[in-house]
C-alpha cells in the first residue's frame, strides 16, 4: 500500500487497546498521528505534510 500511495492506518500498541494510530494519506502527501486515552478517545492530533521522502512538516496540532 505504501509504495502504491494508497491510504492506510497503523495501530500502535495492542490491537484491542492501541495507544495511538498513524494515518498515511500519501496520495495527498499527508500523515496524521492521533493519540488515544484509556477510553480510546482521541485527545491529541498531529498532521504533517510530506515535503519529500525523508522530511515531514507539521501543519496542525490539536
Amino acid at each position: 500500500m505504501h509504495l502504491a500511495k494508497k491510504p492506510y492506518t497503523a495501530l500502535i500498541g495492542s490491537d484491542s487497546k492501541p495507544a495511538c494510530f498513524v494515518e498515511m494519506i500519501l496520495d495527498k502527501n499527508m500523515v496524521g498521528v492521533g493519540f488515544l486515552d484509556d477510553h480510546q478517545r482521541e485527545y491529541l492530533t498531529y498532521q504533517f505534510q510530506c515535503l519529500d521522502s525523508e522530511t515531514l512538516f507539521l501543519t496542525m496540532a490539536t
